[in-house]
Order: C-alpha cells, then structure tokens, then sequence
C-alpha cells in the first residue's frame, strides 16, 4: 500500500473506502482524524498564503479567532478575495509628486504706474532662462530666491491657453543648466496682490530689461470677467515680444522707451 496515495486520498472529499483493503479498514477509524488534520493544514496554507502575499511588512499577525471561524464557513477562496490586492501583479509606479501638470489661463498687461506697490507683497526673486525655445513650445529652467529651482515645459494650445509640466531639480543643477541655455538669463522680481478679490502677479523685470513691468491674472475660463485696477495699462496678452521666451533672446525690452511700462 503506497501509504502517501492512501492519505491523499482522505483529502477528498468524495473519498470512498475500499473494503478489501486491510490496510482501509485498518485506518477507517482514524478518518475523522485525518480529516480534520487535512482541514487545519489547509487553513494555515491559507494563513501563509495571505501572509506572503500582503508582505511581511504590513501584515505581522495571523489571523484572528474569528478570522479562522469566517475563514472556515466560507472557505478558502472568499478569505483570500478579502486580503487585499494581489503583491504579485504588476502595478503602476506611485508619482512623488515632481511634476506638475496644470492648463494656464491668463492675461497680461503693462502696468502704467506705482500705486499697485502699497498692496503688493515684498516679491520673489527669479532668474530664468531657456533650454529649448521653438515656436509654441518651450523647455524653462528657473530659480526663486535663490533656494530652489524648477523645470518647466510648455505647450501653447492657444492666444490665452497653454499647458504646462512643472518639475522641481535641485538648485546646483539648474545653475549648471544655465551654461546650456540659449540666449540670456531674464532677471525680475515677482510680487502678489489681490485686487477687488482677484490675485494679480507683478513682475517687475531688471538687468538689460530694466524698466518693463507686467501684470498677470489666471482665469478659470477665457470668458471670465474681472474689474480693472486703477494701475492697469494697455493689454498685452498674445503679443509674442512681450513674452518671457522672447524676452530671453532680445538685447532691448520691448517698448523699453514708452512711459507706461516704468515701475
């Protein structure tokens, strides 16, 4: 009697016992035995299935008494559905959260003189420049303050809208990248105030474009309206030589002579 066959054969279930067997009969008194053994064996491979597949890391305990008890009326296979996603399947890389996806618009003008400053914040520092600027897109490296840098890359989809992917690098990297870039380093400070509810953005411009101040709104849609602050001058949204790209590649602000843009 090949005895390892005669035990798998007390794990069915539909086990029928063979009475011209001596060995059977033997052993049809120790059935209930055997069969709960079988039982408690498929419980704890049950018990280190779960285990193994929730990582030992997050799961430390066996299962509860009562988790035994549902394990034992439902079976197996219902427990097993409960423990949660299944560690060997491949599952998508979790962001950390580098990059910034957001849909931009706004409008621009120039600001014809200073009584925006009573409201403003003290500003930001920021140095920029570009690694790539070709038509409607555009590759940016800036600083703020001095302390931390991103990497920016820009899609205009329209004269008001443009998408844009933000990603913070390191501070010693983006001034590396500065020695790769094309044109100049543009050179402003950025200032915040809220006006009638709306938040503005000052940007008042130094080094070669010295004198040139533009204002800034986002909007939730391009139909959006807002009131005009007294300080507000001429619209410049759209206009490409006044864009921070173009900016980047002029040896002269544009309109650098013309009163309204002095700060």
């Amino acid at each position: 009697m090949d005895w390892l066959r005669l035990f798998a054969d007390f794990r069915n279930p539909h086990f029928a016992f063979d009475n011209s067997c001596w060995e059977t009969k033997h052993l049809r008194s120790y059935a209930p035995t055997l069969r709960q053994l079988n039982a408690r064996l498929k419980m704890l491979n049950t018990c280190l299935f779960i285990f193994v597949r929730n990582g030992a890391t997050n799961s430390r305990r066996w299962p509860t008494v009562s988790r035994r008890r549902s394990l034992k009326r439902s079976g197996p296979r219902a427990i097993l559905n409960k423990a949660g996603p299944d560690r060997t399947q491949r599952t998508e890389p979790q962001r950390t959260g580098l990059a910034k996806l957001a849909i931009e618009i706004e409008r621009k003008y120039l600001v014809k003189d200073k009584r925006w400053r009573k409201h403003a914040s003290n500003g930001s520092t920021l140095r920029q420049a570009y690694l790539l600027a070709a038509g409607q897109r555009s590759v940016r490296v800036r600083t703020i303050d001095n302390l931390r840098a991103t990497l920016t890359v820009k899609v205009r989809l329209g004269p008001l809208r443009r998408e844009e992917f933000q990603y913070e690098i390191p501070y010693a990297d983006a001034l590396q990248i500065f020695r790769h870039c094309i044109g100049v380093v543009v050179e402003k400070t950025r200032h915040e105030l809220v006006d009638a509810g709306q938040r503005w953005e000052i940007d008042v411009y130094h080094g070669i474009h010295q004198g040139l101040t533009v204002a800034e709104i986002e909007l939730q849609s391009e139909s959006d309206l807002y009131p005009r602050p007294v300080w507000l001058g001429i619209e410049i949204t759209g206009e490409h030589r006044y864009s921070n790209q173009v900016l980047a590649m002029a040896r002269l602000a544009p309109g650098q002579s013309g009163r309204e843009t002095i700060s």
